[in-house]
């Protein structure tokens, strides 16, 4: 894998590796319902991408956040291939932060409202 992925808004742009200057994007993964993308992790491994979204708390009802994967070489407004979000089980209300271990097959996420990590299956 030779890209650099970065998230911001409700788009995740995939970059050339060696891009220089004003590079145009190798692929954008778009999701105008996302309250806004945190922060990302790339798992190669297994070829995902997991994003954590803020959600909308400006509205009412407001949207909890949630953590989001997509396929690593989706584009455009691909559907995720799944998501956690809290339904009175996950506790995932407001991610912030998450990482990936391939070798464990693990998912951790940190909350901000909720001042806690989260360590989930990979795959739930």
């Amino acid at each position: 894998m030779r890209e650099i992925y970065t998230a911001g808004g409700d788009r995740i742009i995939v970059f050339d590796r060696l891009a220089t200057g004003m590079a145009q994007a190798k692929r954008i993964i778009e999701n105008p319902e996302s309250g806004g993308f945190n922060q990302l992790a790339v798992d190669t491994t297994n070829d995902e991408i997991f994003v954590a979204d803020n959600g909308d708390r400006g509205i009412d009802p407001p949207i909890l956040g949630a953590v989001i994967v997509y396929d690593r070489l989706a584009d455009g407004e691909a559907p995720p291939k799944r998501f956690i979000q809290d339904a009175g089980v996950s506790g995932v209300n407001h991610p912030r932060s998450l990482w990936v271990d391939p070798v464990r097959d693990e998912i951790g996420v940190t909350d901000t409202k909720l001042n806690n990590i989260r360590v989930f299956p990979r795959v739930w």
